[in-house]
């Protein structure tokens, strides 16, 4: 189950209160279960500090564990409509709550995003130059026992950015210091959920050079990419990998100037196109594999930052073949 401490802590905590105080019940966890006015339900509780798109797909790939509760900071009114449409209990720090238990049956809504969410200062590590460390922290063997000098160079930023992101990341429990061995990772499969639900946001859109649709006849999925040299994400690394799925959309990321690449796919500018062409972020050439295809992490977060419930299957594969072991 998941350990829950510091900020998710804190935001149970409220999310549990506010329930609380609109049921004029007695609301809690023990163990397993959720206690409402002294009756038991066993759920298996997801918290999420944020819930995008790609936070409500990884919740949806949690819900195999039935029942499910998933809580946060605060769930807008699209998610929400969303996680009841796929019958995921959640709970909110404002008070929203859909409850859906044999005998237990609670829908509020109508709370509004308060200016300032739990864990507002602490999120360094999730903000655009933090995401790139964390990035090398996850997919760099060993890094994180390396020296702060190493880190900074291997992640592409200052070696005082690097020294802010590392300690905020001791504060969240994501990095533990040890006395002889130096630091380790304790919730590695908690951080790279973290860094998924947040590069969508914070990142990813800092990297994107341009949307464009294809106007030859030749279709994506037999672009050499390698000799531009470029990488594929998301959807068409996931075909490529296992043949699982049809790209009805494309992510490239490929170093400036990208007149190659719009030259040999015959790509014309279109705002709304379905090709996504981004600049790399990474400095190690370890963050790539062959064939020409992006680290898996980042694949399995272009996949998620989709919010598509068709790249659920194939985002599970990705997890358990790649990121898992």
């Amino acid at each position: 189950e998941e350990n829950i401490t510091g900020t998710r802590k804190e935001i149970v905590s409220l999310a549990l209160v506010a329930l609380a105080e609109q049921l004029n019940a007695a609301v809690f966890f023990e163990g397993d279960s959720l206690v409402v006015a002294g009756q038991r339900w066993p759920v298996v509780v997801h918290v999420k500090e944020r819930l995008n798109k790609a936070g409500l797909l990884l919740s949806q790939l949690a819900a195999d564990r039935h029942p499910l509760l998933v809580v946060s900071n605060y769930i807008n009114p699209a998610v929400a409509e969303r996680m009841r449409a796929a019958g995921i209990n959640y709970l909110d720090s404002v008070g929203n709550a859909f409850l859906h238990l044999p005998g237990l049956h609670v829908f509020i809504t109508g709370h509004r995003q308060p200016k300032q969410l739990v864990g507002g200062d602490l999120n360094r590590a999730f903000r655009p130059a933090g995401l790139k460390v964390v990035f090398a922290l996850l997919v760099q063997q060993g890094l994180v026992e390396e020296s702060l000098r190493t880190i900074a160079r291997v992640s592409g930023v200052s070696l005082g950015t690097a020294d802010k992101v590392i300690r905020n990341l001791q504060d969240l429990a994501f990095v533990e210091r040890r006395s002889k061995a130096g630091r380790r990772l304790p919730e590695k499969e908690a951080l790279l959920e973290r860094w998924v639900t947040a590069y969508p946001e914070q990142l990813r859109p800092k990297q994107l050079l341009g949307r464009f649709s294809v106007v030859g006849t030749e279709p994506l999925d037999v672009l050499d990419v390698q000799r531009l040299p470029a990488w594929f994400s998301g959807e068409e690394a996931v075909r490529r990998l296992f043949g699982s799925i049809r790209p009805s959309r494309y992510a490239i990321y490929m170093q400036q100037p990208i007149v190659g690449l719009v030259q040999e796919a015959r790509l014309s500018r279109d705002d709304l196109g379905a090709v996504e062409v981004l600049e790399p972020f990474w400095s190690e050439n370890e963050t790539v594999m062959e064939g020409g295809l992006v680290h898996p992490l980042l694949i399995y977060a272009d996949l998620l930052s989709t919010g598509d419930p068709r790249n659920l299957e194939a985002a599970k594969m990705l997890k358990e073949e790649y990121l898992l072991k």
